[in-house]
């Protein structure tokens, strides 16, 4: 059956390392937008934090953000699943001393502490990443306060001190069956509710267009990607992702370094 739709992950994917959509991926997504193929960024990111060049393409008009917590219609939340504020409360009280950095994704933005501000300069000042981190955060110095009074979070992430207390963290996520968490890297850890995910949300996403997973093709590099992978008819995994995504795909493609989602729409999209 052909692909209709193509779920993209952003960061290793649609984006190369200097957080920057090359010319030959944006005129690949057009050539398939263009054969009437669904083009819908599913990220980790915040709403907000979806680069414009890519939300202002008149073929993107879907996304899917905070780990599958919402999907959105040009600014407009259409699905929802929000982790619950009082576990999110609790879950920071146990994990004092294990993270350096805490953020809430709420209302398509991160928000942050002053601290956690402060200490994402000093570990990204001068990188890609750091742009992208000032154009999508905002600071709150009453951050946690939030949590008791939002029923609407999307997700809670934090930067642990280390692959070790990243462990320990999911461990004590075994206590929450509310929730589930990716790990993009050993240190850092998305948690999420269990109703979300990339993989539903965009299951959800593709009932609400009159689609089947069969007509989804999903591209993706890292570990808050197998589950949109697995989901998906088509799944592709890029060059720069680890073994155990490469295993599930049915396709490896080029990395992001080089337009590695224009080989794999080129290939699959006529």
């Amino acid at each position: 059956m052909a692909i209709k739709l193509i779920a993209l992950d952003l960061d290793g994917t649609v984006l190369n390392e200097e957080k920057k959509i090359t010319e030959p991926v944006a005129e690949a997504l057009k050539y398939a937008a263009g054969r009437g193929v669904y083009i819908v960024p599913v990220t980790g990111r915040p709403y907000g934090g979806i680069p414009r060049e890519l939300m202002d393409m008149d073929c993107v008009d879907y996304a899917v953000s905070s780990n599958g917590a919402s999907a959105w219609r040009r600014g407009k939340k259409i699905i929802s699943h929000p982790v619950p504020a009082l576990l999110c409360r609790e879950l920071l009280e146990k994990l004092r001393g294990m993270y350096i950095m805490e953020e809430l994704f709420m209302d398509g933005a991160g928000y942050v502490s002053p601290e956690s501000y402060k200490k994402a300069e000093q570990l990204h000042a001068g990188t890609p990443f750091w742009e992208y981190y000032k154009k999508s955060r905002r600071v709150d110095p009453e951050l946690e306060r939030r949590l008791l009074e939002r029923e609407d979070l999307e997700e809670l992430a934090l930067r642990c001190l280390g692959a070790e207390e990243g462990d320990a963290v999911a461990e004590l996520l075994r206590a929450y069956p509310q929730l589930k968490a990716a790990r993009p890297t050993p240190f850092y850890t998305e948690i999420v509710s269990v109703q979300a995910g990339k993989g539903r949300t965009l299951e959800e996403l593709g009932s609400l267009l009159g689609l089947g997973l069969e007509e989804i093709m999903a591209v993706g590099d890292s570990d808050n990607d197998r589950e949109m992978l697995m989901k998906a008819g088509l799944p592709v995994a890029m060059g720069n992702a680890g073994e155990k995504l490469k295993k599930l795909a049915r396709y490896v493609t080029a990395d992001n370094e080089h337009d590695g989602v224009a080989q794999a729409i080129y290939k699959f999209i006529s």
